[in-house]
């Protein structure tokens, strides 16, 4: 049987991969439950699961390691950064998860999609020149 962890209201997944490095001293998979009321929140957490569970993903890659860098705590993000991002993104709203049988009802994974989609939308807005520089001087 597969170590399962159940985590309620998992705002941070910082948290979650702080217990699971320090507490698992088997390799393999782990069963993983996250739970969130915040889509918000949620979709973050599943788009920051999709690239470190990616196999192309490496965390001793300065570019991936990078990468992750930005998505997590960076507003400011280079082109490859955003172009990676919008790729990412693009693929869950199309894809999902199916390769890590992350389940979601489809009230839930119509709120995600929302929020991904809304995501693009702003990255749209937000990389004219004009608009981003409105937002910087607002800080």
């Amino acid at each position: 049987m597969l170590p399962q962890i159940l985590f309620l209201n998992c705002h941070d997944l910082r948290n979650v991969l702080q217990t699971i490095a320090s507490k698992t001293s088997k390799n393999g998979p782990l069963n993983i439950h996250l739970n969130h009321s915040c889509p918000f929140s949620l979709a973050r957490n599943v788009l920051i699961l999709k690239v470190i569970s990616a196999t192309n993903f490496n965390a001793n890659c300065a570019e991936d390691f990078r990468y992750l860098w930005d998505i997590w705590y960076n507003v400011e993000w280079p082109k490859k950064t955003l172009d990676r991002f919008c790729k990412d993104v693009k693929e869950l709203i199309d894809m999902g998860l199916p390769e890590h049988n992350l389940d979601f009802d489809s009230h839930q994974l119509k709120d995600l999609k929302d929020v991904w989609g809304n995501w693009l939308l702003s990255l749209t807005k937000l990389t004219k020149s004009s608009e981003m520089e409105k937002v910087l001087r607002n800080r």
